[in-house]
């Protein structure tokens, strides 16, 4: 499946949120999605703005909660 065919107001949403749990900031998504030539095969791309005290265990988190949406 074409990841910008799940990407819903509701997934974002609930991304969004993910990233303000962590104190993250200017959430963007970059890459074919963005760019609109997305296919099956495609990963989503997301870039933020991190808090100093953000560390690699609270990025394994919050890839996995990613993944739960």
């Amino acid at each position: 499946m074409n990841p910008a065919d799940v990407l819903t107001d509701n997934l974002r949403a609930q991304a969004q949120a993910l990233f303000d749990a962590v104190g993250a900031t200017d959430v963007a998504i970059f890459g074919s999605v963005a760019e609109g030539t997305s296919q099956p095969s495609s990963d989503l791309d997301l870039i933020a703005k991190f808090p100093p005290a953000f560390n690699l265990f609270n990025l394994i988190d919050l890839t996995e909660a990613l993944g739960a949406c």
